[in-house]
């Protein structure tokens, strides 16, 4: 059963907002935000404080520091300048995900700064608000974030990353605070039906009803059992519904992979009937 469950993950994975007509996002763009901050030379607070037209093809930003971060290069003010793209003006949202403590941030693909076909960032600004600014010689999807908060969660993360002893700092979350982010989840079993094999719904055991479509899995005789999917609705700007499988050995649950971008703890040993209880409550 793991190998075709890791097959599932890895279609889920690849098969959504990475892709758009550029067939790879580039590694650069999504390494894990420990990573990301410590790669970079200059990071900055900055708002946005005018912006220009240069020849009817590129924005220039003006922005003034509010704090720097790390590095010393963008101490006062300063300017960026970026190819107008109006496609991605158009679906790009002026969004901090609530102070960035929404579940769609810390996703593994979600950020508010879009990657067009041609496979490069266009980041997008408005006058008189302040972003995060990541500015360095690689680019990423997260470096551009909007702060509207001095408690924004992203802000004090990559604070605190900064602080700790050679970047060590990580933000957590344990198994059930993680799972109480999901929109449903459910109990399948991989049931004989001729000379195939299908999906069955066995049990609901958190969030909204959801339907089981048989193209989302590829299965044989040897992937007969049971084992836990859970469920992402309308799950990044492409809305689409994601979902994870993990297999169950005896009542426990086989956690190897968690499409989250903080690390999840304490799920070693989860029990089906304990993700029931605590569901109950």
């Amino acid at each position: 059963m793991k190998k075709v469950l890791t097959l599932i993950l890895l279609i889920s994975l690849l098969g959504a907002e990475y892709a758009l007509s550029c067939s790879d996002m580039p590694y650069e763009y999504q390494v894990r935000y420990y990573e990301l901050i410590e790669r970079t030379e200059n990071i900055v607070l900055a708002n946005v404080s005018r912006i220009d037209t240069l020849n009817n093809s590129h924005l220039e930003y003006h922005f003034r520091t509010v704090e720097n971060l790390r590095g010393d290069r963008y101490t006062n003010s300063f300017s960026l300048t970026y190819p107008i793209n109006e496609t991605i003006a158009a679906r790009t949202k002026n969004d901090d995900f609530d102070k960035h403590r929404s579940r769609d941030f810390w996703g593994l693909r979600n950020a508010r700064t879009q990657m067009d076909s041609d496979c490069r960032l266009y980041p997008i600004f408005q006058a008189g608000d302040s972003y995060l600014l990541f500015l360095g010689e690689k680019d990423h999807r997260r470096g551009y974030e909007l702060i509207k908060s001095e408690n924004d969660l992203w802000l004090e993360v990559v604070r605190k990353v900064l602080d700790s002893q050679n970047f060590s700092y990580r933000y957590t979350k344990n198994v059930f605070e993680w799972l109480e982010t999901i929109d449903a989840i459910l109990v399948n079993e991989y049931v004989e039906h001729g000379e195939e094999f299908l999906i069955r719904k066995k049990e609901q055991i958190y969030g909204d009803n959801y339907e089981i479509d048989q193209d989302d899995f590829n299965t044989s005789e040897e992937d007969y059992g049971n084992f836990l999917m859970i469920v992402y609705r309308n799950y990044g700007s492409d809305g689409e519904d994601l979902t994870f499988p993990y297999s169950i050995e005896n009542g426990v649950i086989d956690f190897h992979f968690f499409p989250t971008e903080y690390e999840v703890t304490d799920y070693k040993n989860i029990t089906l009937n304990s993700i029931r209880q605590h569901f109950k409550k």
